[in-house]
């Protein structure tokens, strides 16, 4: 977002302009995986307190750091 002159809203509202920049932006498929890590990893671990299964997380990590290398090459 900041390449292209905008940052999130700080804040809860972050999420959602996070959201909207991938959508106008055509990264469709991006702004699906976006919203799995932030439930699955943000709401579910940070917030709830909940903890997955050590090969749940290593894989979705895995996961994580190949979705930062898409965004990196591709916006």
């Amino acid at each position: 977002m900041r390449l292209r002159g905008q940052l999130p809203t700080p804040g809860p509202d972050a999420h959602r302009d996070r959201h909207a920049f991938l959508e106008t932006i055509g990264r469709r498929d991006l702004h699906h995986q976006f919203t799995f890590f932030a439930e699955r990893l943000h709401g579910m671990c940070f917030y709830q307190g909940l903890m997955p299964h050590e090969e749940d997380m290593n894989r979705w990590l895995d996961e994580v750091q190949q979705y930062i290398e898409e965004i990196k090459a591709g916006i």
